[in-house]
């Protein structure tokens, strides 16, 4: 999960994305859920909080929501690694590997030093049918 400090979120956003990270930690899935939402609701180009929330998604059976969210953000924020990497997961989780792979590859092209976007990307091709 993404904290705040240095994401897009400013402010109350920021802090409750925070917040919805430690719901979520404490497994209380429901209100993290709503906490990141009302988190982008109040930032709504907030990078961390969508990634959270997409990724929460995707665990809770519901990708097509999280690759949606991903998507869109991604058309706000092209050039976000993290949203590429987020989107990467999401795909992976759904089984599509080479998409998956894909947006690891473009993570990686825009930040070269993500290196939990080059072990996914090491996973995903390891685990490609040969």
């Amino acid at each position: 999960m993404s904290r705040g400090g240095g994401g897009r979120a400013a402010g109350a956003g920021e802090d409750l994305n925070d917040r919805a990270v430690d719901l979520e930690e404490a497994g209380r899935l429901d209100e993290a859920e709503q906490t990141y939402r009302e988190a982008l609701r109040l930032a709504p180009g907030a990078v961390n909080a969508t990634y959270n929330l997409g990724l929460l998604l995707a665990r809770r059976g519901r990708g097509r929501e999280a690759e949606a969210l991903f998507r869109g953000a991604l058309e706000r924020h092209p050039r976000s690694a993290e949203l590429h990497h987020g989107l990467g997961r999401v795909l992976g989780m759904a089984g599509d590997r080479g998409a998956s792979a894909r947006e690891f590859e473009a993570a990686l092209a825009l930040q070269p030093g993500f290196e939990q976007a080059r072990r996914d990307l090491e996973t995903i091709r390891g685990a490609a049918p040969r």
